[in-house]
């Protein structure tokens, strides 16, 4: 059996996971199954330990603050047709939690992340990349709503994080992968267009 990784790259807030959920109904549609979903933000690094003011400093928009090693252990895994047990993260422990019980893989496989591009191996391991270019503004707002409901974050620690840690490694890292990706598109949300071009490239896949 042939396993297809689709791999989604795009800013905070950019509407990544909002275009993987309307990918992963259409493909539901159409084969009968849903994809297996991996985010990558289940990959940052252990910070758990670090006093509150070295937590201040710590980038989550630099590559470095992933785990790429399990991240691509794990997509190996998958294309591989092996289970894992897939990683969230705590943002407000600041560490990975890894799931109790395993997910099994699917035909159709889907990353999503802020930095997938930049990585050769993950590169490599995709069939079909994306890479979604919603305005920075726009993403910062929406990252201030969902910040302060979802992670418990107050809008000064938001504001500074997207001045010194968001837009300079925005610049340096994240939007660069435009250049590396297959299709380019405005915002996250429903694109029928490159629903049939997965749907289309999976069904080849299996003839």
């Amino acid at each position: 059996m042939t396993f297809w990784l689709l791999t989604i790259a795009g800013v905070s807030a950019s509407g990544k996971t909002t275009l993987m959920d309307y990918l992963a109904r259409g493909v539901h549609k159409r084969f009968g199954y849903y994809p297996t979903c991996v985010s990558m933000d289940g990959y940052y690094r252990d910070f758990s330990a670090l006093a509150p003011h070295e937590l201040q400093q710590v980038n989550y928009d630099h590559p470095d603050s992933f785990d790429v090693t399990a991240l691509i252990r794990d997509l190996r895994y998958l294309k591989a047709g092996k289970p894992i047990y897939p990683r969230s993260y705590d943002y407000v422990q600041h560490k990975p939690v890894e799931a109790v019980t395993l997910t099994e893989t699917k035909p159709v496989l889907v990353l999503e992340g802020i930095l997938p591009l930049h990585f050769t191996e993950i590169l490599s391991l995709s069939d079909l990349t994306v890479y979604i270019d919603t305005p920075i503004n726009d993403c910062y707002a929406r990252r201030l709503r969902r910040d302060t409901l979802e992670r418990g974050r107050s809008e000064e620690s938001i504001r500074y994080q997207f001045e010194t840690h968001v837009m300079p490694m925005y610049n340096a890292y994240i939007q660069p992968q435009k250049e590396r990706a297959d299709r380019v598109l405005a915002d996250g949300g429903q694109c029928p267009i490159l629903l049939q071009d997965i749907v289309e490239k999976v069904a080849a896949c299996r003839d």
